[in-house]
């Protein structure tokens, strides 16, 4: 869709492409999801009897453990390894060194594998949760501290797949991998991963961005992680602030996704027996602490040309992604005033064609993007 961006006649502004989501009046006010942890009595054999049924624990059909499984991870989650902690309101996905090589008799095989324990991460029980709804769009945050320490390989992510529709789509919010990342002096690193069949045959390729954070950023300290993901445009936050973005919307997903949080444990900093690595196995026990998780998405009004012709208009405005929006006064100034922040989203065009300021101070902003379909 063409997005046009017209600015006319008289004007003082600082015009910022991108705005703190935490500050966009677009976005509703309250979350359409949001769990602090803070629930007394939570725990998985009986979560049904508990009115905060967000979340399901990785977990095979016979618990104790399921695995999951592929060339760079081969992981063993359980439910007991995802802890409820209502007397600090958050939630642990404990890293648990099992004393030895985990046995395929000690996990559920997924239904077309064979077992194969050839695997470092294969010491340990984690953790891992995802949400029991979709999300299409919107914005999504945690905070939490992660481990660091050889093996960590700890993710916020959302996910989708269809085998039916031959696409399998995800988005890394935050993920980070000690043993190939931080080793090269990297700390954090934010990646875009959009895995597509768009063949239909199986012929899986992946598309990805990543961004790299500076070494020094303390990780086991309190940090916000976060993505807006538009239709046509992703936009990575850490705390409150872009590290990042991707725009080739031809690879971003367009199906809703669950969102998830796991603690995985990385094959390629734990020794293999079967061949020749640079690291001992790790033999401790450590967590991702998740203190809140938050999802929020837009109001949406995109057939809708909307008109300011004054200040009132500008002070009552509706907030929400409008198909256009003109700014045109002959008769007084269209101000933004100290302190004020204004953001304005549109799907086609916007106009200034009069008297418009923006006062030191101030905060404006204009983001076009497509509409939701």
């Amino acid at each position: 869709m063409k997005k046009i961006l017209y600015l006319c006649g008289i004007m003082l502004m600082s015009l910022n492409i991108m705005a703190q989501v935490s500050i966009d009046n677009n976005y509703s006010s309250a979350p359409s999801f949001i769990d602090d942890f803070d629930e007394t009595g939570r725990y998985w054999h009986n979560f049904k009897d508990y009115p905060k049924k967000y979340w399901r624990a990785y977990c095979a059909e016979y618990c104790p453990a399921g695995v999951t499984r592929g060339t760079h991870e081969h992981q063993v989650y359980r439910q007991q390894n995802c802890v409820f902690d209502p007397s600090n309101s958050s939630i642990k996905l404990i890293s648990e060194y099992a004393g030895h090589r985990l046995l395929c008799g000690e996990y559920t095989i997924p239904s077309g594998y064979e077992c194969d324990a050839n695997h470092g991460s294969l010491f340990y029980y984690s953790g891992n949760i995802e949400t029991r709804q979709k999300f299409q769009y919107g914005y999504f945050e945690i905070k939490c501290k992660l481990p660091y320490h050889q093996g960590s390989y700890p993710a916020f992510w959302l996910w989708g797949a269809d085998s039916v529709l031959h696409y399998y789509e995800e988005i890394d919010i935050m993920e980070y991998d000690y043993g190939e990342k931080i080793a090269n002096g990297a700390s954090t690193i934010y990646s875009l991963g959009c895995l597509d069949d768009i063949s239909g045959t199986n012929d899986i390729t992946r598309y990805g961005n990543n961004v790299n954070l500076p070494s020094n950023n303390d990780i086991t300290h309190w940090h916000r992680y976060g993505c807006e993901w538009l239709p046509d445009r992703i936009t990575w936050y850490l705390d409150g602030e872009v590290v990042g973005e991707y725009i080739n919307q031809v690879y971003i997903p367009k199906h809703p996704m669950v969102l998830k949080a796991n603690y995985s444990i990385s094959n390629s900093a734990l020794c293999n027996p079967n061949q020749s690595n640079q690291y001992p196995v790790w033999v401790g026990s450590d967590e991702m602490t998740i203190d809140y998780i938050v999802v929020n998405q837009l109001k949406w009004d995109c057939s809708t040309d909307e008109v300011i012709t004054c200040q009132s208009d500008l002070n009552s405005f509706d907030y929400k992604v409008k198909k256009s929006i003109t700014v045109t006064s002959s008769v007084e100034d269209v101000i933004v005033y100290p302190l004020n922040v204004v953001n304005m989203r549109v799907t086609d065009s916007f106009v200034i064609n009069g008297p418009f300021e923006v006062k030191a101070g101030g905060v404006f902003s204009v983001l076009a993007h497509d509409c939701i379909e």
